[in-house]
């Protein structure tokens, strides 16, 4: 029988603070080089998350926040 994770899960844990430093390190290069037709994230990661970071504010939260 195969037990399905709880929404608190270890695993759910370690993916928000993932989202958390993505978002971060996409906020930074948004700032470096200031794209203004917008950044785009590809990738496998991001492709096989995009439902999570869409779902979690880890990410938005880490990108927005610089200090301003």
């Amino acid at each position: 029988m195969v037990k399905h994770a709880k929404p608190d899960s270890l695993c759910e844990q370690a993916l928000s603070i993932f989202a958390s430093c993505y978002g971060a390190e996409a906020g930074v290069v948004a700032l470096k080089f200031l794209p203004l037709g917008g950044l785009y994230l590809t990738g496998g990661v991001t492709g096989k998350t995009m439902e999570f970071l869409m779902r979690d504010h880890a990410f938005l939260d880490a990108f927005n926040d610089k200090g301003c």
